[in-house]
C-alpha cells in the first residue's frame, strides 16, 4: 500500500523493510550504493572508450539492482541510454552520462532524506577502515 505523498521508492523500501527485516535492509542498501558506484564508474569508463558491449552490461545491472530498489528514474534514464546505444553506437553519449548522474544523484538523495540510517552502519563483513593483523579492540 502506497501513501498519498510516498515516492516508488518510499513504497518499495517501506515494504522491503517490512520483508526481510532493518538489518537485511541497512545490507541491501549499502549493496545498492556500492554496486551502483561501481557501475556508474566502469559505465563512464566503457563509454569514453567506446566499449559498447560493458556500457550495455552495466545499464543492466543499474536497471536491475534499481528496480529491486523500486529507483524507478535510474530505472528510466538507463533503459532510455541502453535503447540509445542499441540504436545508433556513434553517438555523443556525454549529456545521456550526465542525465544519469543526476539521477543517481536524485536517488541518493531520496535514500538519504527516506532511510538517513544506511549511511550509519556498514556491512558487518566490511570493517570501515584496514584492522592489523592481531588487532583487539579495547
Amino acid at each position: 500500500m502506497r501513501l498519498t505523498d510516498e515516492t516508488e521508492l518510499a513504497a518499495r523500501l517501506r515494504e522491503l523493510e517490512h520483508e526481510i527485516g532493518p538489518e537485511a535492509m541497512q545490507e541491501l542498501i549499502a549493496d545498492f550504493l556500492a554496486e551502483t558506484r561501481r557501475c556508474m564508474h566502469t559505465l563512464r569508463d566503457a563509454m569514453s572508450r567506446s566499449d559498447n558491449k560493458i556500457a550495455v552490461r552495466m545499464l543492466q545491472a543499474l536497471i536491475d539492482s534499481s528496480a529491486n530498489l523500486g529507483a524507478t528514474q535510474l530505472v528510466e534514464v538507463c533503459s532510455h541510454l541502453q535503447t540509445t546505444i542499441d540504436q545508433d553506437s556513434t553517438l555523443d553519449f556525454t549529456p545521456w552520462l550526465a542525465q544519469l548522474a543526476d539521477a543517481h544523484h536524485a536517488v541518493m538523495g531520496e535514500l538519504d532524506e527516506i532511510y538517513p540510517a544506511f549511511r550509519l552502519k556498514t556491512k558487518s563483513a566490511d570493517p570501515p577502515y584496514p584492522v592489523p593483523a592481531g588487532y583487539r579492540p579495547v
